[in-house]
């Protein structure tokens, strides 16, 4: 994913239009849902020891200097009749702090579903 498909900003302009700092944050946060959606652990961010650990399935929190990342990895299932496939709701969730972004909804969020096996194919390549 691009700083222009994620924030629809031109990368080359944004220092300008929201300043080092901001930019800085959104493209750090940018190199860590990059890595998430590719199986990886976050360059950037560092694991958010504040937060509980949830029984969902592996949801996984962390913090970086503008931005908390949820890596949601929460079991789900896709109905089959009575049966299921087993797989999980997987991905990054960004949250931004004050300092860099404020709204009703300062959030971005890029989770999908994953059948089990094709997900645990994704972070065996990766690691």
């Amino acid at each position: 994913m691009t700083f222009e498909e994620l924030y629809h900003i031109d990368p080359s302009a944004a220092p300008e239009l929201v300043g080092p700092a901001t930019f800085q944050a959104l493209q750090d946060a940018l190199e860590d849902i990059n890595a998430v959606l590719a199986g990886r652990p976050p360059k950037h961010a560092a694991v958010d020891t504040e937060q509980p650990l949830p029984t969902d399935g592996g949801t996984t929190f962390f913090r970086a200097d503008g931005y908390r990342l949820t890596i949601v990895r929460s079991l789900n299932g896709l109905m089959r009749g009575k049966d299921y496939v087993h797989g999980y709701i997987y991905g990054p969730v960004l949250t931004f702090e004050p300092h860099v972004m404020v709204g009703n909804w300062p959030a971005v969020s890029l989770t999908s579903f994953y059948p089990a096996a094709r997900l645990s194919e994704l972070t065996a390549s990766a690691a």
